[in-house]
């Protein structure tokens, strides 16, 4: 495994294991695991395809920038269901919301920290390999004007 496609995957574990945080354990670990299988399997589909490492690290920060927001509507659904099942206190629903915008702002930080490490990272491995872009330009489609412009 490459050193990008590690730490797109640790940033995604990450950002679950935030968002979950505070969650009764059954619905906790079953989110957690169902991320975790997601991640395998997008892997191994990649493997499959023969795709670059780098290109699959990519594909994962997309998704996970792309899925913040579904995360967080998830977390408050799931949090209002377990509130639901047990009484809370009226300090508990503005402490959820707090966490809720620290975990924003803290997930926001390690992905865009992410997504440069992993650009460095491709364009360090590809420059000392002599085939600079070549990583990005898989994942990327044709230009509208053609290769020759």
């Amino acid at each position: 495994m490459s050193a990008a496609l590690a730490l797109a995957i640790g940033m995604t574990r990450s950002w679950v294991t935030l968002y979950t945080s505070g969650l009764p354990r059954e619905l906790r670990d079953a989110r957690r695991a169902e991320i975790d299988s997601d991640l395998w399997e997008h892997q191994r589909t990649a493997e499959f395809l023969d795709q670059p490492p780098g290109g699959t690290a990519l594909q994962l920060l997309a998704r996970l920038l792309l899925g913040i927001s579904s995360d967080l509507t998830w977390r408050l659904e799931a949090g209002h269901i377990a509130r639901s099942e047990r009484s809370i206190s009226m300090n508990e629903s503005g402490t959820m919301r707090s966490l809720v915008v620290v975990g924003v702002v803290v997930a926001l930080f390690l992905i865009v920290t992410g997504i440069g490490a992993i650009a460095d990272a491709l364009v360090q491995g590809d420059l000392a390999s002599g085939q600079a872009g070549s990583a990005l330009s898989r994942c990327s489609p044709e230009p509208p004007w053609g290769p020759d412009y």
